[in-house]
C-alpha cells in the first residue's frame, strides 16, 4: 500500500519526513567510538594546511584509521586481556565509555567545534534525562 505524506490516515510508515534522519542517526550511534579520533584528524589538518578542506577531510579519514587501530589492536588488548573481559558487548560499552570520556576532554579543547558542542549537549542531556528518571 502506497501511502502520501498529506494523507491524515497516513501512519507515517511509509512516508520520510525526517530528510534521511534515520540514517544519520545509525551512522552517528556506528561511529561514536571513532568520532574524537576523527576531530581530532580534522582539527590538526585544519590547523596544518589553513583551512584547505581536502587536508581537513584527509585529517578525519586519518582519524578514523587510528581510531580503528586502536580499538581494534591497542583498547580491545588492554580490555580482553588485563581486565579479563570475553564478551564482545562488553568490550564495546566500555569504548563507548571511553568515547564519552575523551568527548568531555575534547569539550574543553575545541569547544568551537560543532559536533563536539552537539555531542556534550546531547550527553548532558541524556545525563539529566537518566538523573531525573531514577
Amino acid at each position: 500500500m502506497y501511502c502520501s505524506c498529506g494523507d491524515p490516515f497516513c501512519d507515517g510508515y511509509y512516508c520520510n519526513n525526517n530528510a534521511n534522519g534515520g540514517f544519520a542517526i545509525v551512522l552517528f550511534v556506528l561511529l561514536y567510538p571513532y568520532l574524537p579520533f576523527m576531530i581530532i584528524g580534522y582539527e590538526i589538518m585544519d590547523y596544518l594546511a589553513n583551512g584547505v578542506n581536502l587536508f581537513k577531510w584527509g585529517g578525519a579519514i586519518g582519524g578514523l584509521v587510528a581510531g580503528l587501530f586502536f580499538y581494534i589492536k591497542i583498547f580491545k588488548i588492554f580490555v580482553k586481556n588485563y581486565l579479563d573481559i570475553k564478551s564482545d558487548i562488553v568490550f564495546w560499552i566500555f569504548s563507548y565509555i571511553f568515547a564519552s570520556i575523551m568527548f568531555m576532554i575534547l569539550d574543553s579543547i575545541y569547544a568551537q567545534n560543532p559536533v563536539v558542542a552537539f555531542v556534550s549537549k546531547l550527553g548532558i542531556g541524556i545525563f539529566q534525562w537518566a538523573f531525573k528518571a531514577s
